[in-house]
């Protein structure tokens, strides 16, 4: 996706003309049942790695490892838990936001709807050019500090 830079809107359930389209999960992703996945990205920047978009979800757990990037979250709707290796869970709520560092060891544990904002950094080029969000903004997951 080549995407022209620029101030663009997220709409909570995707854009009205094309909503949020279903996801192939793969089982190796997944400790639970595969849950239904639905996805809009709204700007894709493969050089820096960046993705936008709003995503939703069915109960799940993903896989215990590491995290596959550095990601914001915003969550709209329902709520979600963060589970680290010593098996201590961090809740995220509705209208709460937070913020994962890559590679961290968690597991996902969604219980219910969950629908969420999202940006996801991938990649990140060497020049280690790093997302900005400001502490004050989101809460970042430290598992030494859960």
């Amino acid at each position: 996706m080549n995407m022209k830079k620029r101030v663009i809107r997220l709409e909570r359930d995707g854009p009205a003309d094309t909503g949020m389209p279903e996801m192939q999960c793969d089982p190796a992703d997944f400790q639970s049942a595969l849950p239904t996945q639905n996805l809009h990205t709204y700007y894709s920047d493969p050089e820096i790695g960046l993705n936008v978009g709003v995503w939703d979800t069915t109960t799940m757990q993903e896989a215990f490892g590491p995290y596959p990037g550095d990601e914001f979250i915003w969550v709209l709707q329902g709520a979600f838990k963060m589970i680290d290796g010593d098996g201590k869970a961090v809740k995220i709520n509705e209208g709460q936001s937070v913020c994962f560092r890559n590679a961290i060891p968690i597991s996902w544990k969604q219980e219910g709807y969950l629908k969420n904002s999202t940006s996801l950094i991938l990649i990140r080029p060497h020049n280690s050019r790093r997302s900005r969000v400001p502490r004050t903004a989101c809460d970042c997951w430290n598992p030494m500090l859960a």
